[in-house]
């Protein structure tokens, strides 16, 4: 009697830092934790800040460019970065018609959202070129993320205190100068 013998579930995990990777793999867990006696499970994890790298850019991508699941796990406040959007463009072309799913993990903070976030309509526009069925989940960022503490200094930045005016227009200058003096 022959054994069948099948692939493993191929997933790539793209994160962009800490917070989203905690949430991917809080989603992972959720999702593997009911069927992991069911499925052999291949993933691999990429951080954006190392997509720059060729070796690794190059093996992202043709480690994605296979994958049955790719999950994005991202703040939504901003766009994607130029490097992971070249790094995108590298593999999807790849796929050839592979089935497959993007599941798009979007932080938010609930204090600053205005609707649909700019890269979950990229990842979005992605899983359309690349053939792929698409979900979206937003996830609460609250303050940990780090477009909230950005937003924050600016803002923090344009208020002149009592201190600060009081150190800007103090014109006093030193009697002596000089390194002996």
């Amino acid at each position: 009697m022959a054994l069948e013998s099948f692939s493993p579930m191929t997933v790539s995990v793209v994160y962009e830092d800490q917070v989203c990777r905690d949430n991917a793999i809080e989603m992972c867990d959720r999702v593997l934790s009911h069927h992991w006696e069911d499925i052999d499970v291949e993933c691999n994890w990429w951080k954006f800040m190392y997509l720059w790298h060729p070796h690794i850019c190059q093996e992202a991508a043709d480690f994605t460019a296979r994958a049955d699941l790719v999950i994005f796990s991202v703040h939504g406040e901003t766009e994607l970065s130029l490097v992971v959007r070249k790094w995108i463009q590298s593999w999807v072309s790849k796929r050839t018609g592979r089935p497959g799913a993007l599941i798009s993990l979007v932080g938010v903070n609930p204090e600053r959202r205005h609707g649909v976030s700019p890269v979950g309509n990229q990842l979005r526009e992605l899983a359309t070129q690349a053939g792929m069925d698409f979900f979206l989940h937003e996830f609460d960022t609250g303050k940990d993320s780090p477009a909230f503490y950005g937003q924050d200094m600016a803002s923090r930045a344009e208020v002149i205190t009592p201190l600060l005016e009081e150190i800007l227009t103090h014109r006093e200058t030193a009697s002596r100068w000089g390194i002996n003096e």
